[in-house]
Order: structure tokens, then C-alpha cells, then sequence
């Protein structure tokens, strides 16, 4: 279902974990990302979209976490979360980056399948 919310013309940006397949998804999408990395990999698969420009990582400057994620991930404060999805939403060279890479993804032959 998540490549079906993706695709749908109504979202306009995801809020991720950035587990791998989610990360894919989002790219074939052409979807800007908020990013919430826990643990695992999702914190380097944040960081990889943030260097393709179309991604924001919550509690992060510059792409970099500023304390570990375990350590931020259940305090969250609203307003940091709010400000940083109205940031994605409202910046249009996240969504240019986003679409530039989808558009690269389906030349190469697709994504995730």
C-alpha cells in the first residue's frame, strides 16, 4: 500500500523511517522525505537522500543526526517534526531533486520490485 499512497497525486511529501524499501519507494515516486531513522540502516538511507537533495532528516543540521537516534527517536517535539514537514513541503528544490531522481530511476529501468 505504501506505493500506492506514493503515487497518488494528493501526496505531495513522505514522513520515513528510511528502511530500505521505503527509501526505494520513495524514490521511484519522486516523493520528497521527511526522515525519522531509528536504527539499522535507515539513518544511512536518510543520509543518501539528503545528499540527493531531496530529503530533510528530522533533528539533523546539514544531514547530520545530532545525537543518536535512539536517543531522539521517541522525543520528537511536534513543533521540530511540524516545522521540518512544512520545510519539505514548502521547498520546491526538494520536490525538483525528487523528481529529477525518479525520473534517473525509470531511465535505469525502474526500482524495488
Amino acid at each position: 500500500p505504501q506505493t500506492e499512497v506514493l503515487g497518488h497525486p494528493g501526496c505531495v511529501a513522505a514522513v520515513l523511517h528510511c528502511g530500505w524499501g521505503s527509501t526505494c519507494d520513495a524514490v521511484v515516486s519522486g516523493k520528497p522525505v521527511c526522515a525519522i531513522p531509528v536504527f539499522g540502516d535507515q539513518p544511512i538511507n536518510a543520509r543518501i537522500l539528503h545528499r540527493m537533495g531531496m530529503c530533510k532528516i528530522v533533528g539533523a543540521a546539514d544531514g547530520v543526526l545530532k545525537k543518536s537516534c535512539m536517543a531522539w527517536a521517541g522525543g520528537i517535539a511536534p513543533d521540530e517534526l511540524r516545522a521540518d514537514v512544512r520545510s519539505v513541503i514548502g521547498d520546491a528544490d526538494f520536490a525538483r531533486a525528487a523528481r529529477r531522481w525518479s525520473e534517473r530511476c525509470r531511465a535505469w529501468g525502474g526500482g524495488a520490485r
